[in-house]
């Protein structure tokens, strides 16, 4: 199909100036998208095809105010990533179902094929959204009918959403139209999942820092989201698990536990920004990693905010069991407190990965003499057993009466996520009973180790 040279520089202007992507959601509740990459040449073809189709014409001139203009095919984005569109460049030519009746606005445009039928959600509820925004889905074509219409709630958050049922090999046109003209939008589109109460979710706030591990297993759960590590296309079913941060600093969360039976991926978005829930937002990640077991993922949080943490798979189909360490995140060595004095009752917990064949060292010892105690370390194997406990090993910085403090060197037998728990000895010297100072130190052949605080009391 021939296209003027002139019409062709207009959609490339288009192209650039209106449309973009980033990384974000992606998979599938019984749901998938054609991520199939489409050429210059099939992209020109869509856009002429749907102004032919829409009454457009192959004029040298961008559409007049009577015609519709779909700007964009993003079949290759959906599920996972944003399309950036500006009102400024869009043009007023339909009137919405549940927009502005009194006001002239300009209209964004874009068309999308779902592979498979299903539940999605359209939104611009993303932080780059500056301005308030009203989205119409219509099927086939821009004088399609309407399948639904949403407008911006007029929140702190600019952003509307819409939830929709499409069907298998049939177009549609998402129409988005913007309050201001100068301003900007993000779109997502993606099938209904763990963000709107589909599938697996836990909220583990109450149980931070108390040394539990959490389940979680995204067998059963929903596909709808991936974060932006993730290869693109992947479909695997994810599950979230929410916290309210207890405090500012940095976490690190970890799936590398003998109980995960898959590879995990794992991503954490902020969902709180602006008192707004951005759940399925890929511009709200904060940190995202693949590798094996899902690796170590270390993000820092402000106390009071809400994370949500997606446990997810690293290829297509992957899903099962996992268990989750996580805590706040140290380099050794660490300078912490036992907030008393009693050989049962306090005792803190650190969770590190250690390598198999490596030489660690470990040591506590005391920090000030107004809070010296008699100290002992404890080390647990990845499956939860005893490995050694040490005491009285080597003269404390600043000892309490009679006692020394615990030191080891040892080899690791096998590699994994092993704890690290310090408290005061049977004997309960303390020179402070209501705190105890120390600093722990965690060395792999001469390295200071990553540790995570699990437990804190």
């Amino acid at each position: 199909m021939a296209v003027t040279l002139s019409r062709v520089l207009w959609m490339a202007v288009c192209t650039v100036a209106v449309c973009g992507c980033g990384d974000g959601d992606q998979g599938n509740d019984g749901f998938a998208w054609d991520n199939t990459p489409k050429t210059d040449a099939a992209a020109a073809d869509v856009v002429e095809d749907d102004a032919a189709e829409d009454g457009g014409t192959e004029a040298s001139e961008p559409p007049g105010p009577s015609e519709c203009l779909v700007q964009a095919d993003i079949s290759d984005q959906l599920g996972g990533e944003l399309f950036f569109g500006y009102p400024a460049l869009g043009v007023d030519a339909v009137t919405l179902s549940c927009g502005d009746t009194l006001a002239s606005r300009k209209e964004v445009a874009v068309q999308f094929t779902p592979t498979r039928s299903g539940e999605i959600v359209l939104s611009t509820h993303h932080p780059s959204t500056t301005a308030g925004t009203t989205i119409e889905l219509r099927q086939s074509n821009c004088t399609g009918d309407v399948l639904g219409c949403a407008k911006d709630p007029g929140t702190s958050a600019p952003g509307a959403r819409l939830t929709a049922t499409v069907e298998a090999g049939t177009r549609y046109v998402a129409i988005v139209e913007g309050d201001e003209a100068n301003t900007i939008f993000a779109l997502g589109v993606h099938p209904k999942g763990v963000c709107e109460g589909h599938g697996s979710s836990s909220d583990v706030t109450a149980n931070l820092l108390t040394g539990e591990r959490f389940g979680a297993s995204t067998t059963g759960s929903t596909s709808s989201l991936r974060g932006v590590c993730s290869a693109q296309g992947v479909d695997a079913p994810e599950t979230r698990v929410r916290f309210t941060a207890p405090r500012t600093g940095a976490m690190s969360a970890t799936a590398i536990h003998l109980n995960t039976t898959f590879s995990p991926l794992l991503y954490v978005r902020e969902t709180t920004t602006k008192n707004a829930s951005y759940c399925d937002s890929p511009e709200a990640e904060i940190g995202c990693v693949s590798g094996a077991a899902g690796g170590v993922l270390r993000f820092d949080v402000r106390q009071g905010d809400t994370y949500d943490l997606f446990v997810d798979g690293q290829s297509d189909g992957d899903s099962g069991a996992a268990t989750l360490t996580l805590g706040y995140a140290y380099k050794s060595p660490a300078q912490q407190s036992l907030e008393g004095c009693n050989h049962t009752a306090f005792r803190d917990q650190y969770a590190v990965l250690l390598t198999a064949g490596k030489t660690v060292d470990v040591l506590a010892d005391t920090v000030d003499a107004a809070t010296a105690a008699d100290l002992r370390l404890r080390c647990l194997s990845p499956d939860g057993s005893q490995l050694f406990e040490v005491d009285d090993d080597f003269a404390c910085t600043y000892p309490p009466p009679k006692y020394s403090c615990p030191k080891k060197t040892f080899e690791v037998p096998t590699t994994g996520m092993y704890t690290l728990e310090v408290y005061v000895g049977t004997s309960q010297s303390c020179k402070d009973t209501s705190r105890v100072n120390y600093v722990i130190k965690a060395h792999e052949d001469g390295l200071p180790s990553d540790l995570i605080l699990i437990k804190d009391q």
